[in-house]
This record gives C-alpha cells, sequence and structure tokens, in this order.
C-alpha cells in the first residue's frame, strides 16, 4: 500500500517534527497516517513511531525505554528501500546504527542517545 499526496504531506510534517526535536507531537502525526496502512508501509511507519517514541523517552530520562526501541527500529529501517516514502532510509539506517552503537557503548553514563535527523530525499542536495 502507498500513502496518497496528503498522507505523504503529513509524514514530511511528521519528520519535520522529529528533526526538530518535538517527538511527542512526531509521534502523533506519524500515527495518523500508520493508522489503516497494511504490510511494509504499516510496519515502517510503526519504527518511524517507535523511533520518535524511544527520542521522547531518552528526553525524559529513560534511558531503558530508549534502548529497548531504537535496535527495533533499527531491525526495520535495514530492510526498506534506500529510498522509501520520499526518505533517505540508507542513512537513516547508518545514523540510527550509529546512535544504536553509541548508547550500548556508554549505557550509564549518557542519558540521551545522539541526535539524528532523517532525511527527506531532496534535504541530501541542501548545502
Amino acid at each position: 500500500m502507498t500513502l496518497n499526496p496528503h498522507q505523504l504531506q503529513e509524514l514530511q510534517r511528521g519528520v519535520a517534527q522529529f528533526n526538530h526535536g518535538r517527538f511527542f507531537i512526531s509521534h502523533e502525526t506519524i500515527e495518523e497516517i500508520w493508522i489503516g496502512q497494511q504490510g511494509q508501509t504499516r510496519i515502517f511507519l510503526q519504527a518511524l513511531i517507535q523511533l520518535a517514541a524511544a527520542y521522547h523517552h531518552a528526553e525524559k530520562g529513560n534511558l531503558r525505554g530508549t534502548l529497548s526501541l531504537l535496535p527495533k527500529c533499527l531491525q526495520v529501517i535495514e530492510k526498506v528501500p534506500r529510498i522509501y516514502l520520499g526518505l533517505d532510509c540508507e542513512r537513516l539506517g547508518l545514523d540510527l546504527r550509529w546512535a544504536v552503537s553509541n548508547l550500548q557503548d556508554r549505557q550509564g553514563a549518557q542519558k540521551a542517545p545522539p541526535r539524528i535527523k532523517i532525511l527527506l530525499v531532496q534535504d541530501k542536495h541542501r548545502p
């Protein structure tokens, strides 16, 4: 199943919210698109929702919640095409792998994972 133009626009809004550190609202925005989806699209959107939730947990000091969600997100992100729903999933997978390895290397020393961005395909060419 693919997203219609309105849903794609909402996905871009959810990504922008994530990139600006508005993790809870990003979770809510993407969840609205996730409802009613099926197959790979549903699984992928769920991973983005979990990614936003993981960073929201980190923001609140719940490193355990963050540690439980980020590896699950990574497993899904690494299985989708390099570019999926207009997002650079290859870059997201690399950045997420780095964030996960950083957390696991310093579990007690760091309260939040390193910040990452979700890039829209057209963002790759911006300076």
